[in-house]
């Protein structure tokens, strides 16, 4: 019995389809657009006494001198987590992100879309679908799952009773699958953050 605790993953790994998750598992999951379960609010900008908010605190500073905001893979949570904290302060600034584009079948996300990754924290059965909205204005009829770089500037809307960030997106581009579909907890330093966002400039 104790084997088989440590087995049943690998077992897993070998008998799931070798290929990223997607909109289906998304939907089963129940995608996040909304990371205040993730990360406490903060109303003041960039300022917490908080001392576990101190790193989304140093790394706002960081991403708002950006010209464009990046969402590195690497940092994608915490960059989200960041954004969502401090929305308010972010609304107008350009970002680019990508991912697979999500789309609800309900049709309750009235025309938008959300450009998506999945957070494994140890693997792909605990992965959690991470995502933010997309308003574009000349809509196109990309399927689920296409991966796609979108390019936009931030907008706080209500969606489905919540403050919620959205891109309001300049451009929507078709891009290939990235080599390493899914986003970790990243426990990257402020040195790590500069220079990931130093090759962004």
């Amino acid at each position: 019995a104790m084997y088989g605790v440590f087995l049943l993953p690998l077992l897993l790994g070998f008998a799931l389809p070798d290929r990223a998750l997607g909109s289906a598992a998304a939907t089963r999951k129940g995608i996040s657009l909304n990371y205040s379960s993730l990360v406490p609010k903060e109303s003041a900008r960039f300022q917490t006494s908080d001392p576990f908010a101190a790193e989304f605190a140093a790394l706002a500073k960081k991403l708002y001198s950006q010209p464009v905001i990046p969402v590195f893979p690497q940092i994608f949570t915490e960059t989200l987590g960041t954004l969502e904290r401090f929305k308010h302060d972010f609304e107008g600034k350009e970002i680019v992100v990508s991912g697979f584009l999500y789309r609800e079948n309900t049709g309750s996300m009235g025309g938008r879309f959300a450009v998506s990754r999945f957070l494994v924290q140890c693997c792909t059965a605990d992965a959690t679908p991470l995502g933010i909205l997309v308003y574009a204005k000349q809509q196109k009829s990309l399927p689920v799952d296409t991966w796609i770089k979108v390019r936009g500037k931030l907008q706080v809307v209500v969606y489905k009773g919540k403050e919620t960030l959205q891109i309001d997106a300049e451009s929507v581009t078709k891009v290939e699958q990235s080599s390493t579909p899914y986003v970790y907890t990243s426990p990257d330093s402020e040195e790590e953050w500069d220079q990931l966002l130093g090759s962004a400039k």
